[in-house]
């Protein structure tokens, strides 16, 4: 992708009829975007009906079980900034793995972007972020060409069992609606390296260096955050500059450059980096304890239609392998009348040739 150029910045085609631009084409930038609100409101509404569901499913359990000791009305659901926080815990875990096994960023940024997406329309209360979280990674290996077999990655991750990997994929791949590809700000924030030497807006390389590496950091901590569904990869590269040094001489270095490259677009681009100053401000790091705190309550209102010791689960894994069996009678009848038939068809040809 582009870097630099101001429509890569705003996503708008260069000229009047051109063909759209590379990201315009992408997934990313068709399904992917949205706004805080519509954020929220897709949130609440996959927390409202996973509620339900688990309620719903709650009362078949215990009848199944024929437990009377238990009501739905004890349950205390997550609500879905504890959904987040939670999430957000094992997203920064994801993090923490993908450096001690040296996975490069765009592999672990393309993992944290495959749990989000993933949990924007599902819910922990259906799949915990821990069992998620290694079938995103093993996903993102793929999708970012790091390749590694199931064996090795289970080796390197020290995960028990590659089933447990595996018997994800689809499910996650169904939540990314199968769209795996993603657009990174590291690769726009590496032009904008290349093209502040290149106008020599800063002079002296030790002080870009040091940006560059902080811009770095930066975009690798708005990936836990919801920067990303919300503005385009160089819009966030150029943003995490624009924040990564408070010091006056490096601001007025950046401002240079975006008057020089950007001076159409400063209004714009100065209210998307107030807005990403403003998330990061706000932003901070779950903690241990308080994801603890949250996974006690989901283990009491984890919906028991996905939990394998559960009866529900059990009853309607029986009903599923019932029916399936029930097919696969089906069809053995159906290809045996079809034998018939044909063997019918073949004496009666036989009679008419003797005839």
């Amino acid at each position: 992708m582009a870097t630099t150029g101001d429509s890569t910045l705003t996503g708008e085609n260069p000229a009047s009829g051109a063909l759209p631009l590379l990201y315009e084409q992408s997934s990313q930038f068709r399904h992917w975007r949205f706004s805080h609100a519509q954020l929220h409101d897709i949130r609440d509404t996959a927390n409202a009906t996973a509620v339900e569901r688990v309620k719903t499913n709650y009362d078949q359990e215990l009848e199944a079980s024929k437990d009377s000791s238990n009501s739905k009305d004890t349950l205390q659901f997550l609500n879905v900034d504890e959904e987040l926080s939670l999430c957000i815990f094992y997203e920064s875990r994801l993090q923490t793995m993908c450096k001690m096994v040296r996975l490069p960023d765009v592999v672990m940024y393309t993992a944290v972007m495959y749990m989000k997406r993933f949990f924007l329309n599902n819910t922990v209360m259906d799949y915990h972020p821990k069992d998620v979280l290694y079938t995103c990674l093993f996903l993102a290996t793929k999708a970012e060409n790091e390749r590694l077999s199931i064996d090795e990655f289970c080796q390197r991750l020290r995960v028990p069992s590659a089933d447990s990997v595996l018997n994800l994929e689809f499910i996650v791949s169904q939540g990314l609606k199968f769209e795996y590809c993603i657009y990174h700000p590291y690769r726009a924030a590496y032009g904008l390296y290349l093209d502040l030497q290149d106008k020599s807006v800063i002079s002296e390389m030790k002080s870009l260096k040091s940006l560059y590496n902080k811009a770095q950091a930066i975009i690798s901590k708005l990936v836990l955050t919801d920067v990303p569904f919300i503005y385009q990869p160089s819009q966030i590269a150029l943003a995490a500059f624009m924040v990564a040094d408070s010091e006056p001489t490096i601001e007025e270095s950046i401002n240079r450059y975006i008057d020089l490259r950007f001076a159409d677009q400063k209004t714009m681009l100065i209210t998307i980096k107030d807005d990403i100053a403003g998330v990061l401000s706000k932003f901070k790091l779950v903690t241990t304890d308080e994801a603890k705190t949250i996974d006690r309550r989901l283990r009491s209102c984890a919906n028991p239609a996905k939990n394998p010791d559960s009866s529900i689960y059990k009853k309607r894994q029986a009903e599923r392998e019932k029916a399936d069996e029930e097919k696969r009678v089906k069809k053995l009848k159906e290809r045996e009348l079809s034998r018939e038939s044909l063997n019918d068809v073949v004496v009666a040809v036989d009679n008419e040739s003797d005839d």
